[in-house]
Parts: C-alpha cells; structure tokens; sequence
C-alpha cells in the first residue's frame, strides 16, 4: 500500500481558523460543509504542504488574522511535514528525528494513495474517476454500468419490437362480420376431437 495521510491540521489557513482532520487508514475520507466553509482551504493546505511553492495560494493567512498561518500533515511512513509563517518556511522531520527538505517530499509524494497536487489540476470527471479507484469501487462501477447500458438498450430494443408490432396490427385489414374471435386452446380441442374422431 502506499504512503497515506494520517493526520492534518492547520490554522489560520486561508478560510480556516484550526481544523484537525484524521483521515480513515482505508476507504475515503469525506470532508463536508457549506459554502465557504473551508473545504477547499483543507485541500489546499494539503497541496501547499507537500508540494511546495507552485501550490502557495495568493493569500496564505486567513483574514483578519495577525499570526501566521501553520500546516502539519503526519503520514503513513512517519514523516511530519510542517510549513509556517508568510513565506511558507517548511520543516520535514521523520520519526527518528532526521530532518529533510522539498526534494525528499518530492522524491515519494507521488506514491501517495492520492496524488494531491495533480488532483486540484484534475477536471471533475478525473477527480471523480481518482476517487473511485481509491476507494476500490472503480472496476465494479465500471462493470455496473456496462450492464446497465446492456439492460437499457435490451429494454429499448424489446420497445421498438412492441411499437411496431402494434403499428403492424393496427395497419392490418379488419373484418368486422367474420364472428367471435376462437382461442388457440379452443381451435386445439376441436382438431384433437376430430382426430380422435377420425382414429375411431
């Protein structure tokens, strides 16, 4: 398995004033609210935590605030990565006490369950797609929806059958005067009389 997020916090990031979030070891973690709420400022702080300068938002701090802003995102593999203060000083320290830099994010960030940096670049349908695959539903929705597409398109082809066999009914030439219509069972009895009859 790769290396996972374990836990995130930050302050006074963007709309956020503190947030802690502990994501789930399996399956997704879902981050809800309203509008404005700060959804997007814990993804970006994500972003901006591990990757770096070209993922630094226009405004860092969030407003009205005269402290810095501080990230801390705990991984999978020990490692804690911190980025504070206005020029996003970064500090990356591994359970032992070593210390790293960008260049060791860099050198295992895309192994992480989810590539963040190339996510927020993503379009909708790519995150969707992204999300799926980590969640481990992404084949058997695939497969779900192969199999709807084949149930629609039987159930259209079977609407096309009955459409133009009543069409092909109601263009037929009808005769009122030729009496009461005879069932199948009722045409079957009297043939099988006569046969018996004819046997005898």
């Amino acid at each position: 398995m790769g290396i996972t997020i374990t836990a995130l916090d930050a302050e006074r990031f963007k709309r956020l004033k503190a947030v802690r979030l502990e994501p789930t070891e399996k399956g997704l973690t879902i981050i809800g609210g309203g509008n404005g709420q700060g959804k997007t400022s814990a993804l970006d702080a994500i972003a901006y935590a591990l990757g770096g300068a070209k993922f630094k938002p226009t405004e860092v701090n969030k407003r009205d605030e005269v402290e810095p802003a501080l990230i801390r995102v705990e991984l999978s593999n020990g490692l804690v990565v911190e980025r504070d203060g206005p020029k996003g000083s970064l500090k990356v320290t591994d359970a032992t006490g070593m210390k790293g830099t960008q260049g060791t994010l860099e050198a295992f960030v895309e192994y992480l369950a989810l590539d963040l940096p190339k996510f927020m670049e993503a379009n909708a349908k790519a995150k969707a797609e992204t999300l799926l695959r980590i969640i481990g539903v992404g084949d058997k929705l695939e497969k779900l929806d192969a199999e709807e597409k084949d149930a629609y398109d039987e159930r259209r082809t079977a609407s096309k059958i009955a459409d133009n066999a009543e069409k092909a009914v109601e263009g037929m030439e009808q005769y009122p005067d030729v009496g009461e219509p005879v069932s199948i069972e009722d045409t079957r009895a009297e043939l099988k009389a006569v046969n018996d009859a004819v046997a005898i």
